[in-house]
């Protein structure tokens, strides 16, 4: 699926709220967290849900492109959406070490 096959939404003017309802077909959302991190500076995030597992493409140590998956442990990271309709994750026990993400 190219970019272009993806409908277009505007979320300079949503808060929080109004961008979870834009992605989940007009439902309400379960939780509105306020987390105390500078990355986020007093900015809303609505969770979309827990991440059970990542999975991305990279080469690594000179090798081929790879496709890699991580499953993560509890506590489970959570997928949020900020009021300008940017993906944050937020919590979980993982960090990133030289030879990949622990946790």
């Amino acid at each position: 699926m190219n970019e272009q096959d993806y409908p277009e939404i505007e979320f300079a003017d949503l808060d929080a709220e109004e961008v979870y309802r834009e992605l989940h077909w007009g439902e309400d959302p379960d939780v509105e967290l306020q987390v105390d991190d500078d990355r986020f500076d007093g900015d809303e995030l609505t969770m979309l849900g827990e991440m059970h597992s990542i999975t991305y493409l990279a080469t690594k140590g000179g090798g081929e492109l790879t496709e890699w998956v991580h499953d993560f442990h509890e506590p489970l990271p959570l997928l949020c959406v900020d009021s300008e309709g940017r993906l944050e994750i937020v919590g979980g026990a993982y960090w990133l070490a030289p030879h990949g993400i622990v946790g």
